[in-house]
């Protein structure tokens, strides 16, 4: 398997799909790989989604990684991805390992369909590992996994159970001290299931023997559910430790310097203990930080935790989090916390984190924010929550009816003073461009926006030929003159902050008759007309003219 990985850096493009049980050792085969193209001289990069990360994390920390100059957009981000890996790996072949791509967000799985879509360049490979089957449901995972099926460019790789052989040869290479036979060697092989996880477990248990025949006995005692297997060995920790440690299961991740925070100690205190753990197998040191061997250690510690005790670690850790914490890592301490919070505390973190989701365009993640936070709101958040909720449903096409709430926000928007805000949800949504195209409503909204301290001028208006006849208007519609040239196709906007709302310009019963607009282009040819104006302290939007 790491073979054929390595191969691919030097044919055509390629993504590669790892796929197994949990503890299987796809982050091993990550890392195998991943060593070895570096030795080799290919560039590499590697990342992975946890839980609660923000949108893309993944991805915007392999571009970091990859020295990007250029800052990373929030939308489109997969065509730009594409033509950043195609562009490094024009020196070097240019390898990527993405772990845990179960957890993986919507945004993220759009840049990897975007990747299998448009094909990898040469001497580019991306290799992503996830958990399958997992106990927790991924739709959103299962539904990438089915897309990026279809493309010849996409190679998936099951990582099964290890073979009796290879268990033996690592029983022998780990237990050289106790010379063991074949006996000792079958018996890890069977009570593991050659689940490489299992295996790394045993080995770290009976490792402390002293003599073959301990092993032995030793192995019979040993259970053989992995998370068990973890449990039995966190027992052994002496007292310190086992709070530290489930500390760090309960908070990951975390670095030690906050960790100390949480439990009132000095850093390098943890640090020994956490040292005790680190020789037992069950944690790993980083540059600033411990973490746990494995997600299912994480898992099995973190449930033997009585969650009055959870909770309280949470919120220890929330409240000392400064204002530069990042929404999610508010949010997931947060929720954490849940029980020893109030409700519109938690839901002020679900909308701010349902912001950062939408701008991101992890959209289905952002809806499913604002829904959880609509009940207990607080006022003061309630008209960003109302208008990125709006927002998302008009992208996600999630409602027969986005202009409904569209224009609830915008009500909301204008009743808060907040007219930036009422701006964009005027404005609103549409991956395929903004167009005034037989959408009226949208129209009323923008006219509705200039009632208030922030007026809309008319940057540009695009029609068809002059030939065409001016369309009708239903009468629920704003009275505006049109231009005598023919129907409107699109329109770009700025807005100004005016004392007096209109201005004498795009006033809501009307539009401006003076000064007269100019026209510039062929007759054969959509012409843009503008009308002089101080300039725009905001341009909201900006639309290229329509055929």
């Amino acid at each position: 398997m790491a073979t054929s990985i390595l191969d691919a850096l030097h044919d055509d493009g390629r993504l590669i799909v790892l796929h197994g049980r949990a503890g299987a050792g796809k982050s091993t085969v990550l890392r195998a790989v991943l060593a070895t193209a570096r030795a080799s001289g290919a560039t590499t990069a590697a990342s992975a989604w946890g839980e609660n990360d923000a949108p893309a994390a993944p991805w915007h920390e392999v571009i970091a990684d990859l020295d990007v100059a250029t800052e990373a957009p929030d939308r489109d981000l997969g065509p730009w991805v594409h033509d950043q890996l195609a562009a490094r790996a024009a020196d070097a072949p240019l390898l990527i390992a993405l772990d845990d791509a179960h957890r993986a967000d919507t945004a993220s799985l759009d840049v990897l369909r975007a990747l299998a879509r448009r094909g990898l360049s040469a001497g580019v490979v991306v290799v992503v590992a996830a958990r399958t089957p997992d106990a927790v449901e991924h739709p959103h995972w299962d539904h990438a996994v089915a897309d990026l099926g279809v493309h010849d460019a996409v190679t998936a790789h099951p990582v099964g159970p290890l073979a009796a052989d290879a268990v033996a040869t690592l029983v022998r290479r780990r237990l050289a001290a106790l010379d063991p036979d074949d006996s000792l060697a079958g018996a890890v092989a069977e009570r593991s299931g050659g689940l490489a996880l299992h295996v790394t477990a045993l080995l770290d248990l009976l490792s402390r023997c002293s003599t073959r025949d301990e092993a032995a006995r030793a192995i019979t005692h040993v259970p053989d559910q992995v998370r068990a297997v973890v449990e039995h060995q966190a027992a052994q920790l002496p007292a310190a430790t086992g709070r530290a440690v489930e500390a760090l299961a309960v908070l990951r991740p975390i670095d030690l310097v906050g960790l100390a925070t949480v439990l009132d100690r000095r850093p390098l205190d943890i640090a020994d203990d956490l040292d005790v753990a680190a020789r037992a197998g069950l944690v790993t040191g980083t540059d600033n930080a411990y973490a746990l061997r494995h997600d299912l250690d994480a898992d099995g510690l973190r449930a033997g935790v009585p969650p009055v005790r959870a909770a309280h670690l949470h919120l220890a850790r929330l409240e000392r989090l400064d204002e530069t914490a990042d929404v999610f890592t508010v949010l997931r301490h947060t929720e954490g916390a849940a029980t020893l919070v109030p409700s519109e505390q938690l839901a002020r973190a679900r909308v701010a984190a349902g912001i950062e989701s939408y701008r991101r365009r992890a959209l289905p993640e952002a809806l499913a924010l604002f829904e959880s936070a609509l009940p207990a709101a607080p006022s003061a958040d309630r008209p960003r929550l109302l208008a990125h909720r709006a927002l998302c449903l008009e992208a996600t096409g999630g409602t027969d009816h986005p202009d409904d709430a569209l224009d609830d926000a915008l009500a909301a928007a204008v009743t808060a003073g907040d007219f930036d805000l009422a701006v964009l949800v005027a404005i609103g949504d549409e991956p395929l461009g903004l167009s005034l195209q037989g959408d009226l409503r949208r129209l009323a909204r923008l006219a509705a926006c200039s009632t208030s301290r922030s007026s809309l001028d008319v940057d540009s208006i695009y029609w068809r030929r002059p030939s065409a006849r001016p369309r009708r208007r239903p009468r629920t519609t704003p009275t505006i003159s049109w231009p005598r040239h023919g129907p409107w196709r699109t329109i770009s906007l700025k807005t100004t902050r005016t004392r007096r709302p209109g201005s004498g310009r795009w006033r809501p019963a009307g539009w401006p008759t003076s000064p007269t607009p100019r026209s510039t282009g062929s007759p054969s040819r959509p012409t843009p007309i503008g009308w002089p104006g101080p300039p725009a302290t905001r341009r909201c939007c900006s639309t290229p003219p329509r055929s």
